[in-house]
């Protein structure tokens, strides 16, 4: 069973970081500590049309 920590505001930030800087999701889930899955489902969640990741409207839309 994976782990089942919440994702936090310095992981979306790194997240942000590391889509900004070209970076893969793969290698950014390694960066961060987390699973590649959680990393690409997270990009997903909170890509806009125009495929910028906002790391700060994550965060206001996590519990």
């Amino acid at each position: 069973m994976g782990c089942c920590r919440m994702l936090g505001t310095e992981d979306r930030a790194a997240i942000m970081v590391g889509m900004n800087s070209g970076l893969s999701q793969v290698r950014t889930a390694h960066l961060i500590g987390r699973s590649p899955s959680v990393v690409c489902r997270e990009i997903a969640r909170h890509t806009g049309p125009d495929r910028v990741y906002r790391a700060e409207a994550a965060g206001q839309a996590s519990p």
